[in-house]
């Protein structure tokens, strides 16, 4: 317009009445779009879409949180991680997600949209770097998300909804965080993740198990984890042994034997540090882990309405 009134096309009544509709038009777009266009069918619609894309309504789904400002060496062990509990089963889904932190700062006027649209592509970049697999598994599907959320912790928890996840990998919260606020993922199991500062010369995947279901739910992935490594799992039990915790640890190893994996009592074992510790929620870390990958179980709805042996069982046979 302002061209145009340098080269006399517009005189300055016409300028000005067209510089007001313009701002008076962009101030109405929202809240017009608000009315016809409300916030919950828009979050109803971006599921669906999600949903749509995702496919596979009926296959294991696992759903990765890589929060922002995670480095790529700890994003890389969060996929691998993902892909590992996924195992053998097919069809699957892994979904890598991360949820940007709303920008403080309001959008002005013809500011447009570029440097937003510029962290989500960078963001989703990122993303795509740690997906697991090549493509080739026809069976095993990956996708990424990445967006903008006010509500990072519950944003994760309508996520696991909206794509029908069973298990939700979170890293665990930075030490001397100020508040460790985890997703309440409804039916799905929630893994919190400790990745461990240097690789291990061993494989090992050791459990601890208690009477909860948080203690079958861990047996459950750490036997998923031990089969798609194929490692030999330690069953041990939490806080000192009694007969009835070991009866429950003989029951497991039994269980997961039968299932063709290399199970065996800690007890049988020896010492040694394994490469994945994988723990009931609420569980406290031994002292000798310090440099083990840690893994926390809250229990899936299925968790708990099972016993041990239903909860194993549904560990898929190998391929």
């Amino acid at each position: 317009m302002q061209v145009g009134l340098q080269l006399g096309v517009l005189d300055t009544r016409l300028f000005t009445l067209m510089v007001l509709m313009a701002i008076i038009t962009t101030l109405m777009t929202e809240p017009l779009l608000r009315r016809v266009y409300p916030d919950r069918v828009v979050a109803r619609d971006i599921a669906e879409a999600e949903r749509a894309e995702l496919g596979d309504a009926d296959s294991f789904g696992v759903l990765v949180s890589v929060p922002d400002g995670t480095d790529d060496g700890d994003g890389r062990r969060l996929a691998e991680l993902a892909a590992a509990l996924v195992g053998a089963e097919r069809p699957a889904r892994i979904v890598l997600a991360r949820l940007l932190p709303t920008p403080r700062v309001p959008l002005e006027l013809a500011s447009g949209l570029g440097s937003d649209l510029l962290a989500i592509t960078h963001a989703g970049a990122a993303l795509r770097r740690l997906t697991p697999g090549d493509g080739s598994d026809a069976g095993l599907r990956s996708r990424v998300v990445a967006r903008f959320s006010a509500s990072p912790v519950g944003d994760v928890a309508a996520l696991a909804g909206d794509v029908r996840a069973d298990v939700v990998v979170v890293p665990e919260p930075p030490e001397g965080a100020e508040t460790v606020d985890l997703p309440d993922v409804g039916d799905a199991a929630l893994v919190v993740v400790r990745p461990a500062d240097v690789g291990q010369a061993t494989t090992a995947v050791h459990v601890l198990l208690d009477d909860t279901a948080a203690g079958r739910a861990a047996a459950r992935l750490a036997g998923r984890l031990a089969q798609h490594s194929g490692a030999r799992i330690g069953v041990g039990v939490t806080g000192a042994a009694d007969r009835r915790s070991g009866r429950r640890a003989v029951a497991t190893v039994q269980a997961l034997r039968r299932l063709g994996l290399d199970a065996a009592e800690l007890a049988e074992l020896g010492g040694g540090e394994p490469a994945l510790l994988v723990l009931p929620e609420g569980c406290a870390v031994p002292p000798t882990a310090a440099s083990t990958t840690v893994v926390r179980v809250r229990p899936a709805a299925s968790d708990e309405d099972e016993d041990l042996q239903q909860v194993l069982a549904r560990i898929p046979a190998p391929s």
